[in-house]
């Protein structure tokens, strides 16, 4: 941005179509088919400074917390990655134990996500609290590589060595295209809106107490004896 204006300043090309974008720790952290890769700026074109081809399918969906990297694959849900800065690695450490075709991802905190997928499900997933990111093996003086090389095996070998938990999981009978966590008015409470493929904004709202929990059961219970369902059948 130069004066008020954009202004090219150069064009890297790359082998694979770039699906997902997002800055990380003043570089650029770019999804190129089943890779990730992240870029410095250069004088004339983006610099790569390094990479991991160990993703399953397709990177659609990137976000960031400080070291750690959530990535979302188009057909294999949510894995998450550990940039490791002494060592210039992107390790997978941690994956879901289930596919889904996730469409948009919203970060709630640091070991939590939630995702909607192009079947109609909304769904949160959780690292657990015993998951140790930093992995080291091998004698002092090769940890580096022996640690590479296990992360490597791992991941190639049909899932990363954590797995992470689903917290919850809803069927919205639409396809999500976005989810974003905000707060709907000054000071409120954060909840979580999703905008739907037909048009729809859906809205997840956390309950605080165990009285709103037993409230809202109650009011679906009453709901469905005053509605019945389109095929006058009962599931419960």
């Amino acid at each position: 941005l130069l004066e008020s204006s954009l202004t090219l300043l150069h064009q890297t090309e790359v082998e694979e179509i770039p699906m997902a974008m997002i800055e990380f720790q003043g570089r650029l952290l770019v999804g190129l088919g089943r890779s990730l890769r992240l870029f410095d700026l250069g004088k004339k074109k983006l610099l790569k400074k390094c990479e991991n081809k160990l993703f399953p399918t397709v990177v659609v969906r990137l976000s960031v917390s400080g070291d750690r990297i959530y990535v979302a694959d188009m057909a294999e849900s949510v894995l998450f990655v550990k940039y490791r800065r002494l060592d210039n690695v992107l390790s997978i450490f941690a994956d879901d134990t289930a596919p889904r075709f996730v469409t948009s991802m919203c970060v709630l905190d640091y070991a939590s996500v939630a995702c909607v997928d192009k079947f109609g499900n909304y769904f949160a997933l959780r690292l657990p609290d015993d998951v140790n990111e930093d992995l080291e093996t091998g004698s002092n003086n090769n940890s580096a590589a022996g640690s590479r090389l296990l992360w490597d095996h791992s991941t190639s070998n049909g899932g990363a060595p954590n797995k992470l938990d689903m917290l919850n999981h809803y069927f919205q009978a639409d396809m999500g295209t976005s989810i974003v966590k905000t707060a709907m008015k000054l000071q409120g409470k954060e909840v979580l809106l999703v905008a739907t493929v037909c048009g729809a904004i859906l809205a997840y709202v956390p309950a605080a107490s165990k009285e709103e929990v037993s409230f809202f059961q109650h009011l679906e219970m009453f709901m469905r004896q005053e509605y019945s369902g389109l095929v006058q059948r009962d599931h419960l």
